[in-house]
């Protein structure tokens, strides 16, 4: 995995997509391969024709080193272009060597015993030189077209690596059942409840009631002057005082003494 994240696989020291690791190893084993036997194929023929000059001979190797060079970094940059003309240039460079070999083995076979005894170490050379050559383009052209075919497979280190990431800490917050407050005890799985003023500052617990009067059966509500009938009993009958003349109170015995005096008085008028 690279910088960015990316699942990468080390493919001759590239970063690589592991989808297609494959086809790139293969058309870079291939290129290398080819450069190799074009390498031996012109020390072999600077060997055998000594008349020819080292200028005219590098030629041949100049144009055939350019094939598999195409092929290598073509995989190696992720260049369509090059890959394409790699892929173009094995399939001709395969044509030719198949009607080489053919128009060679036409040529042994139609020699006479004489001329065969002297063109049997040149086929042989030739046939161990072309047929890896042959086998080495057609495999190029196969494995180069179906990695043409794919996306960019090269993935580019970043200089600015991503930021990586940090486990963030879980915290895990134990709610307890509302009405869990006061004497009563707490039910299995659930902490003890917190007192009354510290219960408001805890996530998950509803704030403290406030104490309010407690109506029992058969009592009033709070705060009534009353008196408080218990179960069993009849209604409380509010007892009202009454009042004989003799007992009555200084208002209601001045009351009755005014009518009585105006009586008498009228009553004394009129006699006299």
């Amino acid at each position: 995995m690279n910088d960015q994240g990316h699942l990468v696989t080390r493919v001759y020291g590239l970063n690589v997509n592991p989808e297609r690791a494959g086809l790139v190893r293969k058309v870079l084993g291939i290129s290398t391969a080819m450069a190799v036997l074009e390498f031996i194929n012109f020390i072999y023929s600077t060997i055998i024709n000594e008349d020819v000059s080292m200028v005219w001979g590098v030629w041949p190797l100049i144009f055939g080193l350019m094939i598999p060079a195409c092929g290598y970094f073509g995989a190696k940059n992720s260049s369509k272009e090059l890959i394409a003309w790699f892929v173009g240039c094995s399939g001709c460079v395969a044509v030719a060597l198949i009607i080489s070999l053919a128009r060679l083995y036409d040529v042994y076979s139609d020699a006479s015993d004489a001329d065969r005894e002297n063109m049997t170490h040149a086929v042989v050379v030739a046939s161990v030189l072309s047929i890896p050559t042959l086998l080495l383009a057609i495999a190029g052209v196969c494995y180069g077209s179906e990695l043409q075919s794919k996306r960019e497979h090269i993935i580019v280190r970043s200089n600015n690596p991503a930021p990586r990431l940090q486990q963030v800490p879980q915290v895990t917050i134990n709610v307890q059942q509302p009405g869990m407050y006061g004497h009563q005890m707490p039910q299995p799985g659930y902490p003890p409840a917190p007192p009354n003023h510290y219960a408001q500052q805890q996530v998950g617990y509803p704030p403290p009631q406030q104490q309010q009067y407690v109506q029992q059966v058969g009592y009033p509500p709070p705060h009534q002057q009353q008196y408080a009938q218990q179960a069993g009993y009849p209604p409380h009958q509010q007892q009202v005082p009454q009042y004989s003349q003799a007992t009555a109170p200084p208002q209601m015995a001045y009351a009755q003494a005014v009518p009585a005096t105006a009586v008498a008085g009228q009553d004394k008028s009129n006699f006299t």
